[in-house]
């Protein structure tokens, strides 16, 4: 049997079980009762706290930590699914906490599920088959994303959130606690309830950005010509700006929904022009 090579100064308990295949880079540390299947890679500096298990195909950035009882790299929860070479890619200082589970991609999709760089994965969160996660995206305690949904830059979904499979989650967007989503969530906006519905702009979001005041009003402005005139409303205000890469990523962003947007809710046009 081939031995497993350690780079210097890399630890491994000596309880946790590691395939002969491992890639590990430098001052990797894996604790006590973890299991590393075939076809890992560890980049330098990641930390496996104990009890992580990660089954196959699987390539885990630099500097992230995950904690106890996560299972990554697992076979999709997909019946259609009968053992295709796919994978799970997780980017640069990654953060995913205990009980976190996250599959491998399927033919159907691109054959890889992707997280970014600097997410955080909260306790029982999953992360279905074939999903695309971008940079900066928290997942929050007990959130659920089934498979191909892809949620976009800076994003937010809080806990118990619901994700049906293809959906899109634009960026710097918040899915409120417990809701229920089964269309796209517009860049840059607030959807809650079951089934979700767009209540707002994600104002609290953009201002911990430091969004200066005029560049949100730009948006609003927006908002309120998508919602009262559609994306060619939108089209025509665009032509109106100077330059505004923001609102060009909200009608791209429309553009390409294939389940359509989070429908506003009743009373959103008049709150929005009130603001």
């Amino acid at each position: 049997m081939d031995t497993l090579i350690q780079p210097q100064n890399t630890f491994v308990h000596p309880t946790s079980l590691l395939d002969s295949s491992c890639i590990l880079g430098h001052n990797v540390k894996i604790g006590p009762f973890c299991h590393v299947g075939s076809n890992v890679t560890i980049g330098d500096g990641t930390e496996l706290v104990s009890n992580v298990t990660i089954l196959s195909s699987t390539s885990l950035g630099k500097n992230c930590k995950v904690y106890p009882y996560a299972v990554l790299g697992g076979p999709p929860q997909d019946k259609k699914y009968s053992g295709e070479n796919t994978a799970l890619v997780i980017g640069n200082k990654t953060i995913i906490r205990e009980f976190v589970s996250i599959h491998i991609g399927t033919a159907d999709g691109d054959g890889i599920t992707r997280v970014g760089n600097r997410c955080y994965i909260m306790t029982n969160v999953h992360i279905g088959h074939d999903c695309q996660i971008d940079d900066d995206v928290v997942l929050a305690t007990g959130a659920g994303l089934a498979g191909h949904v892809s949620v976009g830059r800076g994003a937010i979904v809080s806990g118990q959130a619901g994700i049906h499979q293809f959906c899109r989650i634009g960026q710097l967007a918040f899915v409120g606690g417990g809701s229920m989503v089964t269309r796209d969530v517009l860049p840059f906006s607030t959807v809650i309830g079951n089934r979700a519905m767009t209540v707002g702009l994600n104002d609290e979001g953009l201002r911990r950005r430091e969004w200066p005041s005029e560049r949100i009003s730009v948006l609003r402005t927006a908002f309120v010509t998508f919602l009262n005139k559609g994306d060619k409303g939108l089209e025509s205000y665009l032509k109106q700006l100077s330059n505004s890469v923001d609102v060009q990523v909200l009608l791209d962003f429309i553009k390409g929904s294939s389940r359509n947007i989070c429908p506003p809710k009743v009373d959103l046009k008049a709150n929005l022009a009130k603001l």
